[in-house]
């Protein structure tokens, strides 16, 4: 586990996140030209925005690739949140060694959770060690273990046969539920509309405000960087 330290920079890019998406954040930190974000527990839906537009607003105003993380105490839970949208089948964490072994579904994800010449492995790594004891984090070969639920049930030669009658009155019983399962739905897609014209009109008042946010910010931040430049220049 890493101590962390900030300097001016990374304090003044820490509360322009927190202005911009209202989140509380654990952590700000760089690998690579990968800016991370690391938010306290209960805020990655705030801080990443409706549809990700908080995480493409910073791609484009820090021009660096944006990755934001919910923190959380326990170490697996946190390396699913760090590895997501590749979600481990399984997470074993050997705390006498100090390993973290990532166990993927199968051969796609693994290949994912790796990525090309172990980069994205490396860099889940140095994220998973800056929070935890973890001396390495590594990816096991893809789990053997079968879920009997999802195998389809074999015949039973013993079974007794369906009988026409009992047929008839399955497809009966089955035409029954469609018809009221379609009524179901049309009620419910009426009700849709409404509501997707009452989120709309809000949706379109939150975008207005936020971009009346954004250009503070960004005025803030512009009045920020001439300050520093102007001392910089006193200083020479």
């Amino acid at each position: 586990m890493e101590k962390i330290k900030y300097d001016s920079s990374s304090m003044q890019l820490i509360s322009m996140f927190e202005r911009m998406t209202s989140a509380k954040l654990k952590d700000a930190f760089e690998i690579d030209n990968l800016q991370v974000f690391v938010v306290k527990p209960g805020f990655i839906g705030k801080a990443v925005g409706k549809k990700g537009a908080n995480v493409k607003k910073l791609a484009d105003m820090l021009k660096k690739n944006i990755k934001i993380i919910e923190y959380n105490p326990k170490i697996e839970v946190f390396a699913k949140n760090v590895t997501f949208p590749i979600i481990p089948a399984k997470i074993e964490y050997d705390q006498k060694e100090k390993v973290l072994t990532l166990i993927p579904k199968d051969l796609l994800s693994r290949g994912l959770l790796i990525g090309k010449q172990a980069v994205k492995l490396r860099e889940t790594e140095k994220i998973i060690k800056r929070f935890f004891d973890v001396e390495e984090v590594k990816v096991a070969k893809p789990s053997d273990e079968v879920d009997e639920s999802l195998l389809e049930k074999k015949e039973n030669p013993a079974q007794k046969p369906i009988t026409k009658t009992e047929e008839t009155k399955t497809l009966e019983e089955n035409e029954e539920e469609n018809e009221k399962n379609k009524e179901t739905a049309e009620a419910a897609e009426e009700t849709n509309e409404e509501e997707t014209k009452e989120t709309k009109q809000e949706e379109k008042l939150e975008e207005e405000q936020k971009e009346d946010e954004e250009k503070e910010l960004e005025k803030e931040l512009d009045e920020e960087v001439k300050e520093k430049i102007e001392d910089e220049e006193v200083k020479q």
